[in-house]
């Protein structure tokens, strides 16, 4: 067993930000969504797999939400980074339960404990079923899915959060709702933007 404090402040291990999210194994490997960010193709339920850091164009916004846990969402989509959780809510203790993106519902399955290693890596925890983000096999290469699993420790659980400036951000294109009352909530689904960025 892996017991995980929480609390206010505890494990806020990250400040909150935009960042590449690079595999310890090979930091020349980060993870991807799987589609074009540029042609909005990404939806609920799109897969994250790995990918090669010189053509990965995702990037993910980190935010600190509280007692010891952060949501993740890729940025040009404002989708959150989300264990399934199939079979309407019943699978989420299976292990090698997949990684995708979801729509905001600030649901469990959409908040991660950032655990700092000591090395200048760390092991993401989800706080439905506990178990960490895996890279599968532990294997760098393009298009290598990435799942939920038991907690081991090795280099296939451990990741680089690399810090992006974003340097310029255009709005590709709009929300599906653009006209709000005030005090509405407002809903991102469908936007999509582009950002060029530098890494430090």
């Amino acid at each position: 067993y892996l017991f995980i404090p929480y609390g206010d402040d505890t494990y806020r291990t990250i400040e909150d930000g935009i960042y590449s999210i690079q595999s310890s194994l090979d930091n020349k490997f980060c993870i991807d969504v799987s589609g074009n960010a540029e042609k909005n193709d990404y939806k609920d339920e799109t897969n994250i797999q790995l990918w090669s850091t010189e053509t990965c164009d995702d990037l993910f916004y980190v935010k600190y939400v509280s007692d010891g846990y952060y949501s993740i969402n890729e940025i040009s989509s404002a989708l959150m980074f989300e264990v399934w959780n199939g079979n309407n809510g019943k699978n989420y203790m299976n292990v090698n339960n997949n990684i995708q993106l979801y729509e905001n519902n600030n649901g469990r399955g959409q908040r991660w404990m950032i655990k700092d290693n000591g090395d200048g890596t760390c092991t993401i925890f989800s706080k439905l079923s506990g178990y960490c983000v895996d890279l599968s096999g532990g294997i760098c290469e393009e298009g290598r899915n990435i799942a939920q699993y038991y907690y081991n420790g090795t280099p296939a659980q451990k990741w680089n959060f690399v810090s992006v400036n974003p340097t310029e951000i255009v709005i590709k294109n709009l929300p599906e709702k653009t006209e709000y009352y005030i005090g509405e909530e407002i809903n991102t689904k469908g936007i999509s933007v582009q950002a060029r960025y530098s890494t430090g």
